[in-house]
């Protein structure tokens, strides 16, 4: 693959690159990985380990991993002096674990509608920075009266993500007692929808 100006780029390969440390680079802010140079120049990238007393300046190690000569992440750093293996490899993810979805109500006042692009009401952001996702047959009762400015009470299943509530109603009540729902419960029909 060339680079721009007709320079070939190089692809990772796997490497092994010996040699002393030098004192080790700090990294940005939020940086997943940690800056490992060594005097020929070549840079050493892994992940954040926990601090190593023999991982100093001026130890001798061997790092191996994929990279281009002047540049390799590391899997694995030894230690050469006492043997020592540093497995840095990125461990497995685990595998994601559905949350739990809980009963909600908020009661607030309509700060935004956000609608289709059919122009239907879609969901409702309020006052207290919750977010109400209508339904299709929710929103084809109420649609109408769900301005900016109405209060209601809300009622379905979500979460709440922080300081921040987002669910899906199952109920709206207006401050005036009128109530849309939804036909039949979901749960019932087998929906998660």
């Amino acid at each position: 693959m060339l680079r721009p100006g007709g320079r070939r780029r190089r692809c990772a390969a796997p490497q092994g690159v010996s040699g002393h440390l030098s004192p080790l680079r700090p990294s940005p802010p939020l940086s997943p990985e940690i800056k490992i140079p060594i005097p020929d120049g070549t840079l050493i990238r892994v992940r954040p380990i926990a601090p190593n007393p023999q991982l100093i300046a001026g130890a001798r190690i061997r790092a191996e991993g994929e990279g281009i000569p002047a540049f390799v992440r590391a899997d694995k750093v030894t230690l050469t002096a006492t043997g020592t293996v540093l497995d840095l490899s990125t461990p497995p993810r685990a595998p994601g674990v559905p949350h739990a979805l809980a009963m909600l109500d908020d009661s607030s006042i309509v700060l935004q509608v956000v609608n289709t692009q059919e122009g239907d009401v879609d969901s409702l952001v309020l006052q207290d920075g919750a977010t109400v996702k209508l339904p299709p047959k929710l929103r084809d009762q109420a649609g109408d009266t769900l301005t900016v400015g109405t209060k209601l009470t809300a009622r379905g299943e979500g979460g709440t993500y922080g300081t921040v509530k987002a669910f899906r109603a199952d109920s709206v009540q207006l401050a005036s007692g009128q109530i849309f729902s939804e036909p039949a419960s979901r749960a019932a029909k087998g929906s998660p929808y």
